[in-house]
């Protein structure tokens, strides 16, 4: 069995700093709106996303930072500092493009086809990182990349049901196209990032080791070959000759 396969990724010495970097600093504006919030008595939702209106153009930027509540914000912050580690872990090269696309398709698209309602909070980008690692794990079948997405299934698994309308408070159109987004995004940079692994079967490898355990078993040394017929039990043939009579 040979595995080819990139897994420059597993094990490497690179600082971890920089893959938190823009995660973290979307975080930090996070918290750092909702202090303003909170200090100020005040809310800032009328800087979200409104559908179809001149006015909401500005929610495609200003709604990912913006959250109702703590709670609001942590159930967002958390996941999206590990999932964005995770992208820029494994896609090095084109994270922040993935990063910048998500986060801008599915603000645009909420603006486009969501309920006529403010639209806040992160989570539309959550759902799209979610989608996005998943779907690239599956596509490139890469160990590394699977594991990791399957800690994101087992930790946030039960956001699947956040796509469906059963709470009218609850933005299901951002996480429904921020899952969308994360798919278009997952099949788009399918190419890069760390290499597909692929498992290819040598036949010819196999077979000529075969023909090497055949040939050993076939063949004895001189001295196996000595010892088995030493334990043969030695038989003698004697033959006895009568001289005839000279009268026949």
């Amino acid at each position: 069995m040979i595995v080819h396969g990139n897994h420059q990724y597993f094990g490497s010495n690179r600082p971890l700093f920089p893959l938190f970097f823009l995660p973290a600093i979307c975080v930090l504006v996070m918290i750092g709106v909702m202090l303003i919030q909170d200090l100020s008595n005040t809310t800032f939702y009328h800087w979200g996303i409104f559908p179809r209106t001149s006015k909401g153009l500005r929610g495609i930027l200003f709604a990912p930072f913006i959250h109702g509540s703590w709670s609001h914000l942590v159930s967002n912050a958390v996941p999206l500092l590990l999932m964005g580690f995770g992208v820029f872990y494994y896609f090095s090269d084109t994270g922040y493009k993935v990063f910048f696309w998500l986060a801008f398709s599915n603000g645009l698209w909420v603006w486009s086809f969501a309920r006529a309602s403010y639209h806040v909070g992160a989570s539309g980008m959550v759902y799209g990182l979610a989608v996005f690692l998943v779907l690239s794990a599956m596509l490139k079948r890469n160990r590394n990349l699977l594991f990791f997405s399957l800690v994101v299934i087992f930790l946030y698994g039960g956001m699947v049901w956040g796509v469906f309308p059963v709470d009218p408070k609850i933005s299901w159109e951002s996480h429904l196209m921020g899952a969308m987004a994360g798919a278009i995004m997952a099949y788009w940079y399918r190419k890069e990032g760390v290499v597909k692994e692929t498992i290819v079967w040598d036949e010819e490898l196999e077979l000529s080791v075969e023909e090497q355990d055949d040939t050993e078993e076939n063949q004895q040394t001189p001295n196996e070959s000595t010892q088995m017929d030493s334990k043969q039990p030695q038989i003698r043939v004697v033959y006895h000759f009568k001289k005839e009579d000279g009268n026949n």
